[in-house]
């Protein structure tokens, strides 16, 4: 896949040549002229941090959450931590941090709502914070 940008001139000069390209090579070649999504601009920034044990499908379970809501991340990380425990042991904790930007568009009450019963239902501990973005 390839997306190509430039003025309509170049776009036209690159698709002319990528049709010859793929005649002469026997390629498969579709293409499809788009235009750029125009963006609302953020109202908030949504801050989550998530805790739990270590343990398989956790940043599924974190990514899915704001795929379900059409919530696209910004920027996360992820990290596991030993925490002391009882008898000299320690206890596996992972970690999640991400940060997301939404418009005035989104019930910020619901999305609090469903990131509770997500924390709740996946033994999580986990804080959801709002910032408003627009002074």
């Amino acid at each position: 896949m390839m997306f190509i940008s430039g003025s309509t001139v170049q776009v036209t000069q690159a698709e002319t040549q990528l049709s010859r390209f793929c005649a002469e090579n026997q390629l498969l070649s579709t293409m499809k002229r788009t235009e750029l999504p125009t963006k609302t601009k953020p109202t908030y920034r949504l801050e989550a941090n998530i805790e739990c044990s270590d343990r398989r499908g956790i940043v599924e379970t974190f990514t899915e959450f704001y795929a379900s809501k059409n919530i696209d991340i910004d920027s996360m990380t992820a990290k596991t931590i030993n925490i002391a425990a009882t008898d000299n042991q320690s206890e596996k904790r992972f970690q999640i941090s991400g940060v997301a930007h939404v418009d005035d568009t989104v019930n910020l009450m619901q999305l609090q709502e469903d990131f509770d019963q997500m924390c709740s239902e996946h033994n999580i501990q986990g804080t959801l914070d709002f910032i408003n973005t627009v002074s």
